[in-house]
């Protein structure tokens, strides 16, 4: 029988040591994979606007409402007279850029595409006004946001979100109505002063989203 010397054992358990650590390296359970790129979540932001809308605006301001209620709401009172508007800036007009860092009121009335007034020359206040732009949604939200906190009473309606003030006129005995209203990228702002018109933001909008 052979009896292995001391060297050769303390060799032999140096080798075993060896090998356990090795198989502890190989062995056990293999690291979870890398996370796929489509679980990891976009930083940009889903769209807040409805996805594909694209909202046109009519040519002519008798045109942005149906004509039974044009004819209800606005009557015989004269649209674009010369008297009370310049041609260039009546019905379709061309937008005008504004400088970095404008107010979004500014931003809001230099985008106007459209820009209707129905007013007798010799009308003392007696007047509607209507403007439509587009514009980022976004921007226009905030100025809403801005009127919100001038008394002006807002609410989501039409699919939009609407602000309104009703005030007295200073001069005369009758009420001046303000309204903007915000869907997907479009801006519409309506002014009137002793003027009945409460159905023309739902018949615009049944216009422009048709």
């Amino acid at each position: 029988m052979i009896v292995p010397s001391a060297r050769a054992v303390a060799t032999f358990a140096v080798l075993m040591l060896g090998a356990a650590a090795l198989s502890g390296c190989t062995g056990g359970s293999p690291p979870p994979p890398a996370p796929s790129v489509s679980t990891v979540p976009s930083a940009t932001p889903s769209p807040s606007t409805t996805p594909g809308v694209v909202v046109d605006f009519p040519r002519k301001c008798a045109s942005i409402i149906p004509d039974a209620a044009y004819t209800a709401t606005f009557g015989d009172t004269p649209l674009n007279d010369p008297g009370v508007v310049d041609a260039e800036d009546a019905d379709t007009v061309t937008p005008t850029p504004s400088p970095p860092g404008s107010p979004a009121g500014t931003v809001l009335a230099n985008a106007v595409e459209l820009h209707c007034v129905w007013r007798d020359p010799g009308a003392d206040i007696t007047y509607l006004e209507v403007t439509m732009a587009h514009t980022d949604r976004m921007l226009a939200l905030g100025y809403l946001a801005e009127l919100a906190g001038k008394n002006y009473s807002c609410t989501d309606t039409l699919g939009g979100r609407s602000c309104t003030l009703v005030k007295p006129n200073e001069q005369y005995p009758v009420d001046e109505g303000y309204t903007s209203f915000v869907r997907d990228n479009v801006y519409v702002s309506i002014s009137e002063a002793n003027f009945a018109s409460p159905k023309l933001l739902s018949d615009l909008v049944a216009v422009l989203w048709k």
